[in-house]
């Protein structure tokens, strides 16, 4: 498929407010393709020329077909969309167990003067941010 614009503007919105947070590209609808990767090979280009740098990739598939009349309780997609779901949560596991959230130390100073949970404190950027939502 080709490259969305609102995916690039979606990411340098990101990279600008949370410029220390991983983010993992993930493409659905690779049902069709070769490998679920192949799509990557593909379409790595378009994300480099833009200068989009991820923590990983994944390609999955998020549908289970339609039901499968050899087998009864089955789905053509079975095994890709079982796959595609262990992959994803491995690629989630392997981009965030080296990052440490550099407001944590924020956090737990909030949590330790008044005891609970804070409701929410964000930086200067988040905030103003966060009215404009």
């Amino acid at each position: 498929s080709r490259f969305r614009d609102i995916i690039a503007e979606n990411y340098y919105l990101f990279r600008q407010i949370l410029p220390c947070i991983p983010i993992l590209l993930v493409v659905t609808g690779v049902e069709n393709e070769q490998s679920r990767e192949a799509w990557w090979h593909h379409s790595r280009e378009e994300f480099t020329a833009r200068r989009m740098a991820f923590c990983g990739h994944v390609g999955v598939v998020t549908t289970r077909g339609k039901p499968d009349p050899d087998e009864e309780g089955c789905y053509f997609y079975d095994d890709l969309y079982e796959e595609s779901a262990q992959e994803l949560r491995d690629a989630i596991t392997r981009c965030c167990l080296d990052f440490t959230d550099p407001y944590q130390e924020h956090l737990e100073m909030v949590k330790a003067a008044y005891g609970k949970k804070p409701v929410l404190l964000l930086p200067d950027k988040l905030s103003s941010m966060a009215r404009l939502l």
